[in-house]
């Protein structure tokens, strides 16, 4: 999974902080994510490589993946794109979030990222698409959400990061 990363600029929220997913692809150069799960109490006796999850786990790691997935590719299709994409995407990252239910351990962040999207949302669905100013306003938006949502968003990343498997 590659990680969660900020790209500076006016659309730091639409194209870098949702994440394109993930920074480090396997590609056959192991990252500490990719080795940390199986150090601690996951020793099975079989010569399987892959560490043994809890299923709810994996199924969240799946699911949370595929979310950082859905928002990345979301939210960069509508950088740009005027007030109502955005929007859109918005509500799409809204309900991606929704669909999961996060571990105990970083439920909060979760609750606190979609809370920000959410927030996100409403603020750039009451800028005005007809004026002339309209996408400075939508960046403007998007740059504030850096230090709304971002802390939490990327604390989510980092956690999907050192407790889900590379895939």
């Amino acid at each position: 999974m590659r990680r969660p990363r900020r790209i500076l600029g006016p659309t730091v929220l639409a194209a870098g902080l949702v994440l394109t997913a993930c920074s480090e692809e396997v590609d056959g150069t192991a990252s500490p994510a990719s080795t940390a799960p199986s150090s601690s109490s996951s020793s099975s006796g079989s010569s399987s490589s892959s560490p043994m999850l809890d299923p709810e786990l994996e199924q969240f790691c799946t699911d949370g993946k595929q979310v950082f997935t859905e928002v990345g590719s979301a939210l960069n299709a509508a950088v740009d794109m005027g007030v109502e994409p955005m929007v859109d995407a918005l509500q799409q990252t809204v309900d991606a979030f929704d669909a999961v239910t996060p571990p105990e351990e970083i439920a909060e962040d979760w609750s606190a990222s979609q809370d920000g999207f959410a927030d996100l949302r409403d603020t750039v669905a009451a800028v005005d698409p007809s004026a002339p100013d309209a996408q400075a306003q939508v960046d403007a938006v998007l740059d504030g959400g850096e230090t709304t949502v971002g802390p939490a968003f990327e604390r989510v990343g980092d956690w999907i990061d050192q407790n889900c498997p590379n895939g």
